[in-house]
């Protein structure tokens, strides 16, 4: 539990920032979780420098690290390796952290001047974070870089600590953090420091802290708190504050006014379709008026819209379908267009007959069931299943046949087979299903499709 009075805590904490790496020498504010391991971040020649000068101060007092925790930035992995190096520590107790150790996402603010808007960051700490650091939070990013508080940083660091401290004991251990902020804060959660004066002990590239306890840090805070350099670094992040939030609210604007534009636009294009469509239908109105249909009706207005009558290819599938698998079940003429009937002995009974008329057909016997109703049951017949006749030479006569069938199963005149009615399906001559399927097309392509209605909704959204 932070604050951690002297004697309170397990091990010994030696705190140090990585030394210099090539973002902070060009100037560039990188805090994206994703990018801490780019090579790019890794140490400079100043850097390494700075590590190893930080490494001859733990030798020259006698400083043996029994545990060296770094972050995945690619700065702390360079400064343990010079660490491991120069002090002659074991691998095995070079330590890893994956995320607790990670520096503070600046949101909106990542990948500007490193400078200025460091600056900035610390007036808006001062101002607005408070004692426990929950406010004061950097604007937004699209990118991935979360936009923290302090206190959301300090979440992790009290998760840093709770492993060190049921890990280890009676251990020295030296903690490389990628940035200032994280080890500054640190600090201030084990003294008890109100959160807002967290910058007041931020560390500089490859600093080095022995030792830090409640005590030391106070001690620092008194000597920085009232500093010329602080009170001047929190004077000019007071200025590029203002401009930082200034220039956010001119990409709000002109944010908006391109949502604008984008909102005026679309009325046209809606318009633009309207048209496309409605020419779409006065060129199939031709077409069909060409082949000799006639009174489907075009759209001659938006806001008058006839009949458009224009085919559904789905739907006439499925009855052509229903239509094909009826001329499976029922026997049909070979030639009857001069609509004369077929003899019983040329249709070959099914297997199983209902009607004992039928030729070859056994007699239907009846038996009583348990409530005393009489039963009804086709008796099976000696003579092997019969085979339609009207097996196809090509697909243009299976397409007719499906044509002429489905007129029936629109007309009504070949329905389901009904197990209690004991009848013949009537056979209707070739010419009369030709004449019934030419009126069943008619009729279906009469119909409306719907899309009289899209057109006027279209049309009373324009007019909205």
């Amino acid at each position: 539990h932070f604050p951690c009075p002297l004697g309170t805590l397990s091990n010994t904490y030696h705190m140090m920032r990585a030394g210099e790496s090539g973002l902070e020498a060009e100037g560039v504010l990188s805090t994206n979780p994703l990018f801490l391991t780019n090579r790019e971040d890794a140490l400079t020649d100043l850097g390494t420098a700075q590590v190893e000068e930080a490494c001859n101060e733990m030798m020259s007092k006698g400083i043996n690290p029994s545990v060296v925790k770094y972050s995945l930035a690619s700065k702390c992995i360079d400064a343990a390796n010079v660490v491991a190096t120069t002090m002659m520590v074991g691998r095995n107790r070079i330590v890893p952290e994956f995320t607790y150790m990670d520096p503070r996402g600046a949101g909106l603010w990542d990948g500007k001047p490193l400078a200025t808007t460091e600056a900035a960051i610390w007036a808006l700490d001062v101002a607005e974070a408070g004692t426990e650091g929950r406010d004061g939070r950097p604007p937004a990013n699209d990118d991935g870089t979360a936009n923290e508080t302090l206190f959301e940083q300090v979440t992790r660091l009290r998760q840093l600590m709770s492993v060190l401290e049921t890990q280890y004991s009676g251990d020295t251990i030296v903690l490389i953090f990628p940035d200032g902020t994280s080890p500054a804060l640190l600090s201030c959660l084990i003294a008890g420091i109100p959160l807002k004066n967290t910058h007041a002990l931020n560390f500089m590239p490859g600093e080095l802290r022995l030792d830090v306890n409640m005590e030391n840090a106070r001690q620092l805070l008194d000597e920085r708190i009232s500093s010329p350099s602080y009170t001047e670094a929190i004077s000019l992040g007071q200025e590029e504050l203002v401009a930082l939030r200034k220039e956010e609210e001119q990409m709000k604007l002109l944010a908006m006014e391109e949502s604008k534009k984008s909102l005026v636009t679309k009325p046209q294009q809606v318009k633009s379709t309207s048209d496309e469509l409605i020419e779409m239908q006065r060129h199939r109105h031709r077409a069909r008026g060409n082949d000799g249909v006639t009174d489907l009706g075009i759209v001659t207005d938006l806001g008058s819209v006839t009949d458009l009558g224009s085919p559904d290819i789905f739907s006439m599938g499925a009855i052509g379908a229903m239509g094909y698998m009826t001329t499976l079940r029922v026997p049909r003429d070979e030639d009857d267009s001069d609509g004369s009937e077929k003899s019983p002995q040329n249709n070959p009974a099914p297997a199983l007959a209902y009607a004992g008329a039928r030729a070859g057909a056994a007699p239907i016997q009846s038996y009583a069931n348990s409530t005393g109703a009489s039963v009804f049951e086709p008796q099976q017949v000696d003579a092997p299943l019969a085979m339609p006749d009207n097996i196809f030479h090509s697909s243009a006569d299976a397409f007719q046949a499906v044509q002429m069938t489905a007129t029936n199963v629109v007309d009504g005149n070949i329905g389901m087979v009904n197990p209690n009615v004991f009848e013949d399906v009537p056979v209707v001559s070739k010419r009369e299903r030709i004449d019934a399927a030419e009126k069943a097309m008619e009729e279906y392509l009469s119909q409306d499709d719907g899309g009289d209605e899209w057109l006027t909704s279209m049309k009373d959204m324009m007019d909205e």
